[in-house]
């Protein structure tokens, strides 16, 4: 970020496209109704989870062996939910 514009549009694409706390829920409970909610709803958290623990020893090890991956760190770190694209 060289200016405070471009952090300001970076923050307004992060906060438009993590509607995780509001959507997920009512996403979930589209695709596995009511009476499987509370369980799908934990098995999303714990995936989670361990996403962002495993996640940054792997972004590590992925920018020392590829550093033409340097540029797109910024960019894979801001992408939208998966999740919620799908």
């Amino acid at each position: 970020m060289h200016t405070y514009a471009s952090l300001a549009v970076i923050c307004a694409l992060i906060g438009f496209s993590s509607g995780y706390f509001s959507l997920m829920p009512v996403v979930t409970e589209d695709l596995v109704g009511t009476e499987h909610l509370a369980n799908a709803y934990g098995i999303i958290i714990c995936a989670k989870g361990i996403s962002a623990l495993l996640g940054p020893p792997f972004a590590a090890q992925v920018d020392l062996e590829f550093t033409v991956f340097q540029e797109l760190g910024g960019q894979i770190c801001c992408a939208p939910d998966p999740a919620l694209v799908a």
